[in-house]
C-alpha cells in the first residue's frame, strides 16, 4: 500500500506540473483513478461468530476511451460468474479484466493492467480496470484498480471511463441478531486541468457505492464521501454506521475551465449494518466508476491581433493597387 501511496504522490506532482511546465504547450487534462486494497466482508452475530453460505457471485469490468471522435474498437468489457466457474481460482494473478483501451491516434499507449499516470505534454485517451483478487473466490481479501485518463494538446475532444461491479448472494443463519461489515483501504486521484492559454473544459469523476438488499428491496446504501454518517442510509429497524475518519471522498465530480482542480488522498473506510434477521438470503452490490470528458477549443485571436492583421491586409491591398496603376 505504501508503494501505491508513493506512486500517487508522484502522479499528483506530475499532474500539478501541468500548471507550470505545461504553460508553453497547452494541455486540457482529466484523470480518474481508484484503488481498493484489503477489502474484507464479514457477517456475524451478536457474539462475534461468523456465519454464512455463499450462493453465487458475478463480477464485471468495463473500460472505454475515445480521442477526437475515434474510439478504441476492442472489447474493454469482461464478466464472470461463480455458477459458470469462470472466475479463476484463488491465488491467480488477476480475477477479471477486459482489453485495455487506447484510443487511436494517441501519443502514448497503456499496457494491460498498467495503471501509470501519464500526465500532460502528450495527446492520448486510455482506460483500464481490473479485479486483482476476490475474497469470495477464495483469496484472503479483495483488491481492484481502475484508471481513466485523457489529455489534449492539439485535438478537440477526448473521453475515457471505467467500471468495476460485484454482485454477491449470501445466506446467513444467525444465533441472534446479525450484522454486516465491509472495510477496505482506498486511494483516489481525480484531476481536472486546463492550462497553457487554450480555452477548454475538463471534467473528471470518481464514484463508489454499496447496497445491501433482501428480496429485491434495498436495506442499506453507502456512498463514501469522507464524512462520517453523511453518505449512508438504512431501512427501518436497522442501524448503519460508517468510518471515514481520514476525510477523503471517493465520490467526486470535478470541473475546470482554467487551472487545476483535484481531489487526491488515501484512507481506511468501513461500513456496518446491524439488526439483520437470520435465515435470509442477502444481496450485496459494489460499484466503482471513474471517467474523464475533456474539450479543447481552438484559440481565438485577441482583438488587437485581429486589428493588426486587418490593417496588414488593408495595407497589402493598397500597395497592390498602386502597383497595378
Amino acid at each position: 500500500m505504501n508503494s501505491k501511496r508513493n506512486r500517487l504522490a508522484l502522479a499528483l506532482t506530475a499532474a500539478v506540473g501541468l500548471g507550470v511546465s505545461g504553460q508553453a504547450a497547452a494541455d486540457v487534462y482529466g484523470l480518474g483513478y481508484l484503488d481498493f486494497d484489503n477489502l474484507n466482508i464479514v457477517f456475524s452475530d451478536d457474539n462475534g461468530q461468523n456465519f454464512g453460505a455463499l450462493n453465487n457471485y458475478t463480477f464485471s469490468t468495463n473500460a472505454d476511451s475515445a480521442l477526437n471522435g475515434v474510439a478504441d474498437g476492442s472489447a474493454g468489457n469482461a464478466s464472470c460468474n461463480s455458477l459458470l466457474n469462470n472466475c479463476g481460482t484463488a491465488g491467480a494473478a488477476t480475477v477479471l479484466s477486459g482489453t485495455v483501451q487506447n484510443a487511436p491516434g494517441g501519443d502514448v499507449a497503456r499496457g494491460e493492467n498498467d495503471f501509470t499516470v501519464f500526465g500532460g505534454g502528450l495527446e492520448y485517451s486510455n482506460a483500464e480496470s481490473s479485479i486483482l483478487d476476490a475474497q469470495v473466490r477464495g483469496d484472503a481479501l479483495t483488491s481492484t484498480e481502475q484508471i481513466a485518463e485523457s489529455n489534449l494538446v492539439s485535438g478537440s475532444e477526448a473521453q475515457a471511463n471505467t467500471t468495476v461491479n460485484s454482485n454477491t448472494s449470501l445466506t446467513f443463519e444467525f444465533t441472534n441478531a446479525g450484522s454486516f461489515e465491509i472495510s477496505f483501504d482506498a486511494l483516489v486521484n481525480v484531476f481536472a486541468s486546463v492550462n497553457g492559454g487554450d480555452t477548454g473544459l475538463a471534467q473528471a469523476n470518481s464514484g463508489v457505492s454499496l447496497s445491501l438488499s433482501l428480496g429485491g428491496v434495498t436495506l442499506a446504501t453507502w456512498t463514501p464521501d469522507g464524512v462520517d454518517g453523511a453518505g449512508n442510509s438504512c431501512a427501518a429497524g436497522l442501524t448503519c454506521a460508517d468510518n471515514e475518519a481520514d476525510g477523503v471522498s471517493l465520490n467526486n465530480a470535478l470541473t475546470s475551465a482554467g487551472g487545476n482542480v483535484f481531489e487526491t488522498g488515501s484512507g481506511f473506510y468501513s461500513f456496518t449494518v446491524t439488526g439483520l434477521d437470520s435465515g435470509n438470503t442477502y444481496g450485496l452490490a459494489l460499484n466503482a466508476t471513474t471517467s474523464t470528458d475533456i474539450i479543447r477549443l481552438v484559440p481565438v485571436p485577441e482583438p488587437s491581433t485581429l486589428f493588426l492583421l486587418g490593417a496588414g491586409l488593408l495595407g497589402f491591398g493598397v500597395a497592390r493597387r498602386k502597383k497595378v496603376l
